[in-house]
């Protein structure tokens, strides 16, 4: 028995550090892809320097063996964290295969053929406009499927709840970006 909770702890720290990892790679990384308003990319980035420390404290906190009887009475143990963390892991190696191909990572290749100006502008900003529309269709279901974890676990670690905060507040944004669309300027007939 404490060899299963000393794992179930193991699960919960690789997942509270996975998030961390994803978060810091897509705001430090991708944070245009995501963030086209310079006020809400400002915000993201001001954010997540502050929260950068509850990841840590969140990890202390699982890792304390005082707080296993209430990990399990919030289906944090076990056969329901197993489930969890593997459903989250899909989504995860999800994102993972989407960054591969993050500006981070790789550019577009011009062919050997001589492109116009033009013609090489146009193909990049279409190619990096689409990896934005792909990036922020992955990042948002895993966003959303963390809150299985991070809503129990805030239940028993209070600091959880900042860092579900901080990550609902990128899911607004990348929300808000991805639906609004500024409505054109009314012209007046004369």
């Amino acid at each position: 028995m404490a060899d299963q909770r000393l794992s179930d702890r193991d699960l919960l720290i690789g997942f509270v550090r996975r998030l961390q990892n994803s978060l810091r790679v897509l705001i430090e990384n991708n944070a245009p892809f995501l963030f086209r308003n310079a006020v809400a990319l400002t915000a993201i980035q001001d954010g997540w320097s502050d929260i950068a420390e509850s990841f840590d404290s969140l990890v202390a906190q699982i890792a304390n063996p005082a707080n296993d009887s209430a990990l399990e009475t919030h289906g944090l143990t076990g056969a329901q964290l197993q489930m969890k963390i593997r459903l989250f892991q899909i989504v995860g190696d999800a994102l993972d295969a989407t960054l591969g191909g993050s500006p981070s990572r790789r550019h577009p290749e011009e062919s050997g053929r001589r492109r116009r100006p033009a013609e090489s502008i146009q193909r990049r900003t279409r190619f990096w406009t689409a990896f934005g529309r792909r990036l922020r269709g992955i990042v948002k279901p895993f966003l959303h499927y963390s809150n299985s974890i991070l809503g129990s676990l805030a239940e028993v670690i209070p600091i959880a709840g900042t860092v579900k905060e901080f990550k609902e507040g990128v899911e607004a944004a990348i929300d808000i970006q991805s639906n609004w669309r500024p409505k054109p300027p009314r012209t007046r007939r004369t």
